[in-house]
């Protein structure tokens, strides 16, 4: 996923990016999605989690990074 690839959905309230073989994100991949509460990312390759990468999405309430490849989280918000 590419930084900024969704600064103009900000009505968009919920992602499902589950078994997309996601291998990381960037630290502005979620910028301005400002009525997102619901992020679906489990069942990818993520190793890692850049700090703040879940900044910019002031409603978010889930997220689910489960059967993934995490060994280092950090400063996420």
């Amino acid at each position: 996923l590419e930084p900024f690839s969704f600064n103009r959905l900000e009505n968009l309230e919920s992602i499902c990016f589950s078994s997309n073989r996601l291998t990381s994100l960037s630290q502005n991949t979620f910028i301005e999605l400002n009525s997102l509460v619901d992020l679906n990312l489990n069942d990818n390759f993520l190793k890692e989690l850049e700090p703040k990468v879940f900044d910019g999405m002031p409603k978010l309430e889930s997220v689910d990074i489960s059967l993934n490849y995490l060994t280092k989280i950090d400063n996420l918000h």
